[in-house]
């Protein structure tokens, strides 16, 4: 991050008498603004909360005030018309700027929404569409439609509209073949023996087509792949809002069946998608005063809400309106945040 001449609103601060240095806040804020920091809404209304973010060139990072701190003394660190005992004050001001009253200043930012609401801005985000799912890598952008997987650059999607920063999974991907038939899978393979019935696998035999002959696996290995195909593709249409479950087919309330894969398979979809975590055992009951901060850690980026070990006397009836509507979550002394059924992440259930 360099920059070689003064830019709109920069410099931010005056120099005093005595050599010191004050900061002219509206220039700051208006720096901000020009250089891609403001305020994303999710719901009418001006009273709603917002998340902050930095928008880097159509890839949206979150932040907070002290990453905005980071942010500002770095840029000033590589400003080259400013002397070094300059910036030296101007990044003294700006670290002893309290968190709290930087974000006073931050709520002056402009605010964005996609669906352009009453004094915010458009902001588009681009996102899987029915026919088509997007899967950002380190190295590209897997292309999964229904007649073909590929990888494509990074600034196809981002000349379509905008992605949260941590939709991109930091690692290379590499397509092998279409449907990794010739290659050698784990988890694929790690699937077929869980999906099996009373049979188990032979040290140093290659049996992984014994016990797949029969209906039971095929229909079985056909739901599984429906689920958590679905959980990887982003689209959410409104009308057809579901949860997806992996129980072990022989379980029942008097009878719990555990380590058979479950987590270790749903957990694979922090390969895919942004994950927030939700320990089973401390999810309340929507009757419940504290169920409001069951989703507390999911995001504005969350792609998909894992669910893991879901208490066996739990009525899945209670979280029915977070299933199908609006989702809205809160955090212990921070505003709420409400997503939209059809931006909201997916969610996946294991239980025993």
């Amino acid at each position: 991050m360099t920059t070689t001449k003064s830019t709109m609103h920069y410099p931010f601060w005056k120099l005093t008498e005595k050599g010191g240095v004050t900061l002219s806040i509206s220039k700051l804020v208006k720096f901000l603004a020009k250089k891609g920091f403001g305020n994303f809404q999710t719901v009418e209304g001006r009273t709603q909360g917002k998340t902050l973010f930095f928008n880097n060139d159509g890839v949206l990072e979150l932040h907070e005030p002290d990453s905005v701190k980071v942010w500002l003394t770095g840029y000033i660190e590589s400003c080259k018309t400013t002397n070094d005992i300059e910036k030296e004050e101007v990044q003294d001001k700006i670290v002893k700027i309290a968190p709290s009253t930087l974000n006073n200043y931050l709520q002056a930012l402009p605010i964005f929404s996609e669906e352009e609401f009453n004094d915010t801005i458009k902001l588009d985000i681009f996102r899987d569409d029915k026919e088509n799912c997007y899967i950002p890598f380190k190295n590209g952008v897997v292309h999964i439609s229904s007649n073909d997987i590929k990888l494509i650059p990074l600034e196809n999607l981002t000349e379509k509209g905008n992605i949260w920063e941590s939709s991109i999974i930091r690692k290379k991907i590499e397509i092998l073949d279409q449907y990794m038939v010739t290659q050698s899978n784990y988890f694929r393979d790690f699937v077929t023996y869980a999906l099996k019935k009373d049979i188990l696998p032979v040290k140093g035999k290659n049996d992984i087509k014994l016990g797949t002959d029969n209906d039971r696996f095929n229909e079985t290995l056909e739901a599984f792949e429906t689920g958590f195909g679905f959980l990887i593709h982003s689209y959410q249409p409104s009308d057809e809002q579901k949860v997806v479950v992996f129980i072990d087919v022989e379980s029942s309330p008097d009878r719990t069946e555990g380590r058979n894969g479950k987590s270790l398979c749903m957990e694979q979809l922090k390969n895919y998608r942004n994950t927030a975590f939700v320990n089973g055992k401390q999810f309340r009951k929507s009757m419940s005063e504290s169920s409001r901060f069951n989703f507390s850690n999911v995001k504005i980026d969350t792609g998909f809400v894992f669910i893991n070990d879901l208490n066996p006397d739990f009525d899945l009836t209670t979280m029915f309106s977070d299933i199908t509507d609006e989702m809205t979550v809160e955090g212990k002394g921070t505003n709420k945040l409400v997503i939209s059924k059809d931006k909201k992440p997916k969610m996946g259930i294991t239980t025993n």
